[in-house]
């Protein structure tokens, strides 16, 4: 933008150089036309010749006009033209001068419009750019709100699934209370059946000592029955044969 601005300045500035220029030139063509006008006007001399060749016709012209007004009419005629050369020259120069600038300008101005030729196409590239990231970035957002979708939906099933995961919490925790309520009456029912085991563990042992105590005492008896029937074999008998 402020490349354009100062384009836009110089061509301003340069249609008003042009203007003033044309002017000048208006000017130049006017003062010009003053010389050619101030040549027509007779000299002195030639007055002096028109009022000599006149002095017998026109005796009432001439006393009129004297030599001292005729001279000071050439000073004046002499003054203004030697002030309009000046100022012609001084308007050529200015003339010279603006058609420098006009033309530096020019130059200047079809600079800045090769200037402004490649920014233009730079800023069209820029534009193409812009536009295809804008799409990218469209793209970008679009998949952005896609994946804050995703996360909106997976932290409600992480919130449910924590919301389970305490509800189990609390289902184990009253199961285990249950649990530990059943244990006690199971502990205190094998607490009373490993009493009732060991009872019945030493009543064995007694009964063991028992049998063997009676195998012992069978096994004595058997011996003393071996016994008495060696010595009632060993008896006589009436008819004279042993038992």
């Amino acid at each position: 933008m402020k490349l354009g601005r100062s384009m836009q300045a110089k061509q301003v500035f340069s249609e008003k150089l042009l203007k003033e220029n044309k002017r000048l030139n208006e000017i130049v063509d006017q003062q010009k036309g003053l010389l050619v006008v101030n040549r027509d006007i007779p000299d002195g001399q030639a007055i002096k010749d028109k009022t000599n060749v006149d002095e017998n016709a026109t005796t009432s012209a001439t006393n009129a006009i004297s030599n001292k007004e005729q001279e000071k009419m050439v000073e004046e005629k002499e003054k203004v033209k030697s002030e309009q050369t000046a100022k012609i020259k001084d308007m050529e120069k200015k003339i010279e001068g603006l058609s420098k600038q006009i033309a530096e300008l020019s130059t200047e101005v079809a600079k800045t419009n090769e200037g402004k030729q490649k920014v233009e196409s730079e800023l069209s590239e820029t534009a193409k750019n812009c536009s295809y990231f804008q799409t990218k970035c469209a793209g970008f957002f679009n998949q952005v709100v896609g994946l804050n979708s995703k996360q909106q939906e997976s932290e409600e099933e992480i919130s449910f699934l924590k919301r389970a995961r305490e509800n189990l919490r609390a289902q184990l925790a009253e199961k285990d209370a249950m649990m530990r309520d059943s244990l006690r009456g199971y502990e205190d029912d094998l607490e009373m059946a490993q009493q009732e085991s060991g009872r019945l563990r030493r009543e064995n042992q007694s009964h063991t000592v028992t049998i063997r105590d009676l195998e012992s005492e069978i096994q004595r008896l058997n011996r003393m029955l071996d016994e008495e029937r060696i010595l009632m074999r060993r008896i006589p008998v009436q008819d004279g044969s042993l038992f």
